[in-house]
C-alpha cells in the first residue's frame, strides 16, 4: 500500500471511529429534523461546509508551520496524538452513556444552516481535530490531489455518518446511543 493511501485510510478510519457514538451535534441534527426534516438537513449541510473550510485551512496552515518551525510541528504532532487519544476515549464513553429522549425543536432551515456552520467553525475542537489528525499522519506532505481528496472526503464522511445516526435517532428518539454505535 502506498504511503499516500495509508495516510488517507488512516484519516478516514480515525474519522469513523471518532464519530461512532452519537454526540450532541448528532442529537441536534436529529432534534431539528424531528421538528422539520429540512432543518435537520440544513444544519448538517452547514456543518459539512464548515468542515470543508476548517480542513482546508488546517491542511494549508500546517504545511507552512512544518516548513518554518519544524520543532513546533513535532510538538504539535505529539499533542495531536494525545488529543486523538482523548477524543477516542470520549467517543467510547459516549457510546455507553445513557441520554434523554429528543425533544423536537422547530427551526427554520436557513437558521439551521447558519447554526450548523457557525457552531462547527467556532468550536476549538474542530481546529484541534484537523490540526492533530494532519500533524500525526503527515497529511500536510501529500501532493495536491491527495490533499484535495482528504479535504473533500473526511468532512463528507463525517456528514454522511452523522446523517445516518440522526436518521436512526429520529426513528427511535429514546434509543440509547450504544444501540446506534454499530
Amino acid at each position: 500500500m502506498s504511503e499516500t493511501l495509508q495516510i488517507v485510510a488512516t484519516l478516514a478510519a480515525a474519522e469513523i471511529v471518532l464519530t461512532l457514538a452519537p454526540d450532541a451535534v448528532t442529537r441536534r441534527v436529529a432534534a431539528a429534523g424531528l421538528g422539520r426534516r429540512d432543518a435537520g438537513t440544513a444544519f448538517l449541510v452547514g456543518r459539512w461546509l464548515a468542515g470543508l473550510l476548517a480542513a482546508a485551512l488546517a491542511l494549508a496552515t500546517l504545511g507552512s508551520l512544518v516548513e518554518t518551525l519544524p520543532a513546533a510541528a513535532r510538538r504539535l504532532a505529539l499533542l495531536g496524538a494525545v488529543r486523538l487519544a482523548v477524543l477516542g476515549v470520549a467517543a467510547v464513553r459516549r457510546a455507553f452513556a445513557d441520554t434523554d429522549a429528543l425533544a423536537p425543536q422547530p427551526i427554520a432551515a436557513a437558521d439551521a444552516l447558519r447554526h450548523g456552520f457557525r457552531s462547527t467553525l467556532a468550536a476549538p475542537a474542530t481546529a484541534a481535530w484537523w490540526l492533530a489528525a494532519f500533524a500525526v499522519t503527515g497529511a500536510w506532505d501529500l501532493d495536491a490531489s491527495a490533499r484535495l481528496v482528504v479535504v473533500l472526503a473526511l468532512p463528507s464522511l463525517a456528514a454522511a455518518w452523522t446523517a445516518l445516526r440522526a436518521h436512526a435517532l429520529r426513528a427511535d428518539p429514546a434509543a440509547p446511543p450504544s444501540s446506534l454505535a454499530v
